[in-house]
């Protein structure tokens, strides 16, 4: 993403213009309204730990409903729930925590549902509308810090001229193909794996603040430093929005991984190592669609600085 600011002169120049709440129950690692399905029964339910405890299903059920509700899932029995009395309270904990579980494991079965990323962002809604916030405003506010002080631009451009980023842009920019291929690279290792998921797997949420200073940087980076270099930001827009959408859902994965790891009971799970594996399948899934805006934003992104800024500065300038 960032290449666009030195891209913009090179790609003028190559066609003749020079000269990217911990204990809320089932909303934390898995939709709450898909509870709904594997709860409803025509007849009274019955489970293993249920006859051990000496309680049914049913009296469960009707705390697992006061329980989901808040959440928005919309949970029946046919029977209504009893009274529970004092010698049942703690046996009717235990099995909440193991219908829960069961609930949990049979939603995360290894089947491929292409519907099941949009269930893990519409059970956290709200952290993922945070998480756009927080990246599109430290964004702007990088942008602004860049334009009231062009040394710290300057200072971001020096750097991509020394670890050798404007020679490497120079030599691909004529191949879009390839230009894709490497700026997919760059972004899903480098950004994606090295800054966002691998640090979250050794320390919770360790990516969000780390994704939070690159894209302060980016938008420092990214302020022009000529006219062209504007023409050039009116395509690239729609790059930064795809890729940071990409970036979101890993950090969104993030964010939920660190908080099945450190509250694992929220996915009715009793150990830290449970709730680790969980929420790394939640950040599995997350990873397919983050992928896919990736590919199609180093694809944008390469033909659009290779063959949308000429035209847009000839019209323009």
């Amino acid at each position: 993403m960032r290449w666009s600011r030195v891209t913009a002169p090179v790609a003028a120049g190559s066609i003749g213009l020079a000269g990217g709440s911990g204990a809320r129950g089932a909303e934390e690692c898995a939709a709450p309204g898909q509870l709904a399905h594997h709860i409803r029964s025509p007849a009274p339910l019955t489970h293993p730990t249920a006859t051990r405890l000496g309680v049914s299903v049913d009296e469960v059920l009707g705390t697992v409903e006061h329980d989901l509700e808040p959440h928005g899932a919309s949970v029946r029995t046919t029977h209504a729930p009893p009274a529970l009395g004092k010698n049942n309270r703690e046996s009717i904990h235990v099995l909440r925590r193991v219908v829960a579980s069961d609930m949990n494991s049979h939603q995360e079965s290894p089947r491929l549902d292409a519907r099941r990323p949009f269930h893990i962002i519409r059970a956290h809604a709200r952290a993922y509308l945070v998480l756009n916030a927080l990246a599109y405003g430290l964004f702007a506010i990088g942008f602004v810090v860049g334009l009231l002080f062009p040394h710290l631009n300057q200072a971001e451009v020096e750097r991509l001229n020394d670890d050798g980023t404007v020679d490497l842009v120079q030599s691909l920019i004529n191949n879009p193909w390839l230009f894709a291929l490497t700026i997919l690279g760059v972004n899903t290792l480098r950004m994606g794996a090295v800054t966002i998921v691998l640090p979250s797997m050794i320390v919770p949420f360790a990516g969000i603040p780390l994704f939070g200073y690159w894209t302060l940087t980016t938008g420092i980076t990214l302020v022009p430093a000529s006219d062209i270099g504007w023409v050039a930001l009116i395509p690239h827009s729609l790059t930064l929005v795809v890729e940071f959408q990409a970036y979101i859902l890993l950090t969104l994965g993030v964010y939920v991984l660190g908080r099945c790891w450190i509250w694992p009971q929220t996915v009715g799970v009793d150990h830290r190592r449970a709730g680790y594996v969980r929420g790394l399948r939640q950040l599995g899934w997350l990873s397919l669609p983050a992928a896919v805006l990736l590919v199609i934003g180093a694809v944008y992104e390469a033909f659009s600085l290779r063959y949308f800024v000429h035209p847009l500065a000839q019209w323009l300038l």
